[in-house]
């Protein structure tokens, strides 16, 4: 739960963008648009970016987890062992079976509801990359949401695999309208429009 992620390095046909898991967002530093030979601006994946934030908004953050670590496991267990000390000349073993347990309970639920919700920010991630895929795809580019997920997701460079013997130039026909909308705005937006979409 707390060990250090092995998050791969971008490759020739990979672009990899690390979810910061201290400040809960993906990074903004890795993608420029040379990487892309001007395919997509920063300002386009920044714009994608900003929506898969949200959408992961409720995985909790490594502080967060610890914070309910302490909360749910220690000050219980404390409480516990107070009683047990109190039970010492009585049946010690009663009151630290139950602290036994209520750990385990109390672990077994905390990773359930993190795959939950792990679970339920991928399917949101989804659809929003279901918005922004064809735009994508028209300039040899693909989002995906890798196995890691969400350690990071993947800009995959389709055009070098289509293209990199040839090294046919690229000339940008059209650019991705970009939302003056706020984020959270444009987020709600899109799930109505989706949900609708499916019924």
């Amino acid at each position: 739960m707390f060990y250090a992620p092995n998050i791969p390095s971008s490759s020739d046909y990979t672009i990899i963008i690390p979810f910061d898991r201290e400040e809960n967002k993906f990074s903004r530093t890795v993608y420029s648009t040379s990487m892309t030979g001007g395919r997509a601006s920063c300002d386009e994946v920044n714009q994608v970016l900003t929506l898969l934030d949200i959408a992961v908004s409720n995985i909790p953050t490594t502080f967060q987890t610890l914070k309910t670590l302490l909360i749910r496991l220690l000050v219980p267990g404390l409480m516990i062992w107070i009683i047990a000390e109190s039970w010492r000349c009585y049946r010690m073993e009663t009151p630290l079976t139950m602290l036994f347990w209520y750990m385990v309970a109390s672990l077994l639920y905390m990773l359930r509801k993190k795959s939950v919700e792990t679970k339920e920010a991928k399917s949101q991630v989804q659809k929003v990359l279901q918005r922004f895929q064809p735009l994508f795809e028209e300039r040899g580019l693909r989002w995906n949401i890798p196995q890691a997920f969400p350690l990071y997701v993947e800009l995959c460079r389709d055009y070098r695999e289509k293209f990199f013997e040839a090294q046919i130039p690229y000339h940008p026909q059209t650019n991705i309208q970009l939302s003056t909308i706020p984020p959270n705005q444009e987020y709600e937006r899109l799930k109505e429009t989706t949900e609708s979409s499916e019924n």
